[in-house]
């Protein structure tokens, strides 16, 4: 695999899959994509997914390359706090605003924050903060290193799929919308509007969505327990739902969806980023919806880490 620019991977592990996107900034483009089936026996998930993945890279000869990495946001902690604008230590007041909401040691957390934009001036500003414990981090930090890529960023998954919606529908990221990730039994409803997180919920189903008209059901109560909790960013209109992930790779069941659902559409993460990898245009359409954490998490790799 020939790379001619610097290039930083996406890599996302799902239950039942690992996507990987390798990005270039200087082209905007994705270079490959892979998309790994991962069937674990028993219940250590994590260990067989880590075996795998190191098989993988080495198979890819990914050795060194910069790479952004995914962790589920429905096992992280999300808030929104407000602190004084001539607050000079920021990190600190979120770390003690933490240690209100986090039971136990705020210590045996990560985190990090973002300013967010004000409608009002009022002296205050407000801050998007999201906090994971410090083993999940560093445990994913050591897989990368033992296969031998460099750990640039850890992410959230569902700020990966913001950015990489926002990457590709700019001319419509001013509305509020709603991303659906789908796996086998869970649905995660992520609302953004003008590319920022907003809030998610998450939907189940132990016998697994087989069933689009089910599925379309459990996404719609979803759905109004995020405008019950965001009716000031709703507007008149229910949202556009985009749908990513394994789950919307079923072609029947998306139809079962939009049936029973309106304004809903399968989510490309190739819209506007140009897809250059040596594959059929079957294979990337049909495995699109599961590569948009992928390609977001690599997208943001390139604008973070990229230099002239």
């Amino acid at each position: 695999m020939a790379h001619t620019s610097y290039s930083v991977y996406g890599i996302d592990f799902r239950k039942d899959c690992i996507c990987l996107a390798c990005y270039l900034p200087d082209h905007q483009s994705i270079e490959s994509i892979v998309v790994n089936p991962l069937a674990v026996e028993g219940n250590d998930w994590w260990a067989a997914a880590r075996e795998e993945f190191i098989k993988l890279s080495a198979k890819l000869k990914l050795s060194r390359y910069d790479a952004v990495i995914s962790l589920p946001a429905e096992h992280a902690v999300i808030k929104r706090f407000t602190l004084d604008k001539d607050e000079e230590d920021i990190a600190g007041a979120v770390q003690w605003e933490l240690g209100q909401q986090i039971m136990g040691d705020v210590g045996n957390y990560a985190f990090d924050f973002q300013q967010l934009s004000r409608d009002v001036t009022d002296g205050y500003n407000d801050y998007l903060v999201a906090a994971y414990r410090q083993e999940a981090v560093q445990r994913c930090s050591e897989m990368l290193r033992a296969a031998r890529l460099q750990p640039a960023i850890v992410d959230l998954d569902l700020f990966a799929l913001v950015n990489a919606f926002e990457f590709n529908y700019h001319d419509v990221t001013a509305k509020p919308a709603i991303i659906a990730l789908g796996e086998s039994d869970r649905i995660i409803l992520t609302l953004t509007q003008n590319g920022n997180f907003i809030d998610f919920e998450v939907v189940t189903n132990d016998a697994g969505f087989q069933d689009g008209g089910v599925c379309a059901k459990a996404m719609i109560a979803g759905i109004d327990v995020l405008h019950g909790a965001n009716a000031s960013v709703w507007g008149g209109v229910r949202p556009d739902v985009w749908l990513a992930g394994s789950l919307f790779t079923q072609a029947d069941l998306v139809n079962g969806i939009k049936n029973g659902m309106e304004r809903t559409e399968l989510f490309n993460p190739f819209s506007s980023v140009t897809c250059r990898a040596e594959i059929a245009e079957e294979d990337i359409r049909r495995f699109s919806p599961q590569l948009a954490v992928a390609v977001g998490l690599a997208v943001r790799g390139g604008k973070d880490l990229h230099h002239d």
